[in-house]
């Protein structure tokens, strides 16, 4: 059987035991198998449709950047003529919005303001994404949007989570402040601290006030914000892979370079099945708390090669599994020695009623290979995503990953979505 040396991406979790969403990070293989960072949304906006400028003023140290000491957002008028209309998508995600039609100018510049996200915008922002994310255009990101995802993130790094509002006059012809945005952000912490990672989770915009600068200021503002208090060494995002506006707007704006291509694949849950055959005696249980280090230690040897997998892949994470998603971790045991590892999660959509089970780590030690263990515990995790009620099942890779691919294959993973991932070293 193919060589399973498997991974799949986890985000940070939060120290309260508040049950936070394991953002997929995308599958790796040597077979290494990960899921990837889900999803931030981004709103890309055109070179000629917005003139927009973030000022920084920064102090220069030897050691590089401190921090900004002031920020400031000016938003200016829209200028270009449309040629047609036509629809843009904004985000990582599904965003969407409309171009004024040819010759049809922007009436007024938008008057919006920053301010951090507070508990009283939990609500606001998951129904904002809830109505955004719409199941059929961006089936990833609707996957895995839920209450768990916006309050994780806002309880472990709510520093790094900002809401616009855009003032404006209503037809009554009183001022109003509305919710015009959100975004949300977090750092993850390699080596006790000495290598800090900035990671756009979610950034989202009202569509009636896209293309006015706003996903400009959120972001600039969260990654000001990662450079004074961590001094992040590395920012990354993501976003599917046909959303060509969003990517522009990564590579343009940002400077978000390097790509690596992902696939998002999933079926439905499928009822159990025999053990397949396997040259090598294992048993596979519940991860225990004597397994986090042997486990730990084991993802860095496998994930070393592979830059996306091992930022993501730290101490937190295997620590915040144990602590929020202790019943769908699972380690596979040969003679007393752990052989491999699969740790996943399930996101539930109650207004949809629907649940699914995601893989979000899977890695077989190289010693073990070809003996069927990464087959079974995909199948053992997902017996236990059935036990929960999950109607899919979830899994993802790197696009070139072929012995991966060929994996999921063999266990009729089909409906493929593609996704990319992109960073750059700050």
């Amino acid at each position: 059987f193919l060589s399973i040396v498997a991974a799949v991406a986890l985000g940070l979790f939060p120290p309260a035991p508040v049950r936070p969403r394991l953002r997929p990070r995308g599958v790796l293989m040597s077979l290494s198998l990960s899921s990837n960072p889900l999803l931030q949304v981004v709103e890309a906006e055109h070179t000629q449709n917005i003139i927009h400028h973030a000022l920084e003023i920064r102090n220069e140290t030897a050691g590089g950047i401190s921090g900004m000491k002031k920020y400031v957002v000016k938003q200016s008028v829209v200028r270009a003529v449309r040629q047609q209309q036509r629809k843009r998508i904004s985000k990582v995600g599904t965003a969407i919005r409309a171009e004024p039609a040819h010759g049809q100018m922007a009436k007024t510049k938008l008057n919006f303001t920053l301010r951090p996200l507070e508990l009283k915008d939990v609500g606001t922002c998951f129904h904002l994404g809830e109505r955004i994310f719409e199941e059929g255009k961006f089936n990833n990101l609707y996957r895995t949007w839920d209450e768990f995802e916006v309050v994780s993130v806002i309880n472990s790094h709510p520093e790094f989570c900002f809401i616009a509002e855009a003032h404006e006059r209503n037809a009554s012809g009183y001022d109003v402040t509305v919710p015009a945005g959100f975004v949300l952000g977090s750092v993850l912490i390699k080596k006790h601290g000495k290598f800090c990672i900035g990671y756009l989770d979610w950034v989202l915009v009202e569509p009636k006030y896209q293309l006015q600068g706003i996903g400009t200021a959120l972001i600039t503002r969260v990654i000001d914000v990662m450079k004074k208090e961590y001094q992040i060494k590395c920012l990354i995002a993501d976003t599917p892979a046909e959303n060509r506006p969003a990517i522009n707007f990564f590579n343009k704006r940002i400077n978000l370079t390097e790509m690596v291509p992902h696939l998002y694949m999933s079926r439905r849950v499928m009822g159990p099945r025999p053990r397949p055959e396997a040259d090598v005696e294992f048993t596979i249980r519940r991860l225990q708390v004597d397994d986090l280090h042997t486990v730990h230690s084991l993802g860095e040897i496998l994930f070393e090669k592979f830059p996306n997998l091992i930022r993501n892949w730290d101490e937190h994470a295997i620590m915040s599994q144990f602590q929020t998603d202790r019943e769908f971790s699972l380690v596979a045991v040969v003679n007393r020695t752990i052989a491999g590892f699969a740790l996943g999660t399930y996101i539930e959509k109650p207004l949809q009623k629907k649940k699914f089970g995601h893989l979000t780590w899977l890695g077989v030690d190289p010693s073990y290979s070809r003996r069927g263990i990464g087959q079974q515990l995909v199948i053992e995790f997902e017996d236990l995503v059935r036990e929960e009620g999950c109607q899919q099942l979830l899994v993802d890779t790197e696009a070139d990953n072929i012995p991966a691919i060929k994996l999921f294959n063999k266990l009729n993973f089909s409906h493929v979505e593609k996704h990319v991932y992109f960073s750059k070293n700050v």
